[in-house]
């Protein structure tokens, strides 16, 4: 989870830059996203090239864009990286101000949690009632058996 975020930060700094990949002498990618590791890029006529996961194409990018899959690329789903950072995304806010962090969140939600949060099932706000009472439950916890048996 913490690579995860990591990643986020990342990819949004790379967004942000304009960062592009390493070019070999001819101009194409010459090697992994320095971003997020892929071998899969694209690019639009006459512009720079872009990894496939850090910037998706849009349906008509898609129509239009050269791409290029370097040697040892295996296939990536684009969709699975970026549920994965809606996931990361999501749990850090749910867990902003808690003393519970993301990972620890993350730990008590099954798939089908998930799942339900990257749908759109499971709200932002409905993991953020989750994330408190989870923190408030860990924290109000008895401290021995001797405290449990006067309750």
């Amino acid at each position: 989870m913490t690579n995860l975020l990591k990643l986020f930060d990342e990819a949004q700094a790379a967004l942000e830059t304009g960062a592009a990949p390493l070019l070999d002498t001819v101009g194409n990618p010459a090697g992994a996203c320095s971003v997020c590791g892929c071998l899969q890029f694209w690019q639009m006529p006459d512009k720079t090239w872009r990894c496939r996961v850090c910037h998706p194409m849009d349906s008509q990018t898609r129509q239009a864009a050269i791409t290029l899959t370097l040697a040892g690329a295996k296939p990536t789903s684009p969709i699975i990286v970026l549920d994965e950072v809606r996931i990361a995304i999501a749990l850090k806010r749910a867990c902003d101000g808690l003393l519970l962090s993301p990972d620890e969140l993350r730990a008590e939600l099954d798939e089908g949690d998930l799942t339900d949060l990257v749908s759109g099932a499971l709200t932002p706000d409905a993991l953020r009632q989750v994330a408190q009472a989870l923190a408030l439950m860990r924290f109000s916890r008895p401290k021995d058996s001797a405290e449990v048996e006067r309750l």
